[in-house]
C-alpha cells in the first residue's frame, strides 16, 4: 500500500512557524486539504491527519480545536474521492500521554470508524508501548506505531528493531514500522529486521535526508527517484506499507506510485 508523504515540512514552505503547524487546520485549511489531495492525485492511497504536535501549556484549548479541526479536514477530503483512501491519524507518543481523551474519544466518532491511529517518530519505545496501550484500553481498535532510528540502526533509547516489534505488538499495536532517520537506505536493514520477527503488517515513511540549510533555504538532499528506489528496496526487505516522512512531497510519492505501483503511469 502507498502512503503519502510530509505535511509539516509542507506546511513551512506556506510560512506556517514550526511550532504551529496543527493551528494551520485553523489558520489554512484549504492548503491542509490541498495537501491531502495533492498527495491522493499523487497515488497514495493512504493519508494522514494534520495533528502532530505537541501545544503549549497555553494553547491547549486552541490545539484541541485545531486537532478537531485536522480530522473534519480529512475526513472530508476522503469523503469527496472516487476512489478509496483510508486515514491514519497522527499523534506523537507524548502527544496521547497527555491528551488521551482527546485523540482516544475521536475514534468513537461515526467519522472515524474505521482510521487507524498512527503514533509516530517515537525515541523511546517504553513511551510508545504505554500510548500503545492506553489507546487500546479506550478501544481503538486498529493501531499504528512507528519509530524513529538512527542510522546505527537503533533507536535513540538503545532498542533494537525487534526489541521495537516485541515490544510494541505486546502492547497492542496492530501495525509497526519505522518512521523519519536521517537516511532513507538505512531503513531497510531495520525492515529487514523487523520482518525476521513478524508477521505484522510493516509501516515505513522515511525522511527524504536531513534537513540542509543553504542560500535558498532549508532543502532536503533526497529526489523523488532516489526515494522512489529505495521504497523498492523496503519492500522487498518486507514493508508492507510505504510512504515518507519530513521533506516529502507529492513527486516523491507519485516517484513511488510510478515505480511500483502504476508504471503504466509513466510519462
Amino acid at each position: 500500500m502507498l502512503a503519502d508523504g510530509a505535511i509539516g515540512s509542507e506546511l513551512l514552505k506556506a510560512e506556517i512557524e514550526l511550532d504551529r503547524t496543527v493551528e494551520a487546520n485553523l489558520l489554512k485549511p484549504h492548503r491542509v486539504e490541498y495537501l491531502h489531495k495533492r498527495a491522493i492525485a499523487a497515488g497514495a492511497e493512504l493519508i494522514t491527519t494534520n495533528s502532530f504536535g505537541m501545544p503549549g501549556a497555553s494553547e491547549s484549548s486552541e490545539w484541541r480545536t485545531a486537532f478537531h479541526a485536522g480530522i473534519e479536514i480529512a475526513d472530508a477530503v476522503v469523503r469527496s474521492e472516487p476512489r478509496q483512501v483510508a486515514v491514519m491519524l497522527s499523534v506523537y507518543p507524548g502527544e496521547l500521554l497527555q491528551y488521551s481523551d482527546v485523540v482516544c474519544a475521536s475514534f468513537h466518532r461515526p467519522t472515524t470508524k474505521h482510521w487507524v491511529l498512527l503514533i509516530e517518530t517515537a525515541i523511546d519505545l517504553e513511551d510508545a508501548c504505554i500510548a500503545v496501550d492506553i489507546a487500546r484500553q479506550n478501544g481503538v481498535e486498529t493501531i499504528a506505531a512507528t519509530c524513529h532510528f538512527r542510522s546505527g540502526g537503533l533507536m535513540p533509547d538503545g532498542s533494537t528493531p525487534a526489541q521495537a516489534v516485541s515490544a510494541l505488538h505486546e502492547a497492542g499495536a496492530s501495525i509497526v514500522g519505522a518512521n523519519c532517520g536521517e537516511v532513507p537506505e538505512a531503513m531497510v536493514t531495520v525492515a529487514e529486521q523487523m520482518r525476521a520477527v513478524t508477521d505484522l503488517p510493516l509501516l515505513f515513511q522515511p525522511n527524504a535526508g536531513m534537513p540542509q540549510n543553504t542560500d535558498a533555504g532549508w532543502i532536503y538532499p533526497v529526489d523523488a527517484e532516489r526515494f522512489a528506489a529505495n521504497a523498492a528496496r523496503l519492500l522487498n526487505a518486507g514493508a508492507s506499507i510505504v510512504g515518507g516522512c519530513c521533506g516529502t512531497t507529492p513527486a516523491h510519492i507519485a516517484a513511488i506510485d510510478r515505480l511500483l505501483f502504476h508504471p503504466q503511469r509513466r510519462e
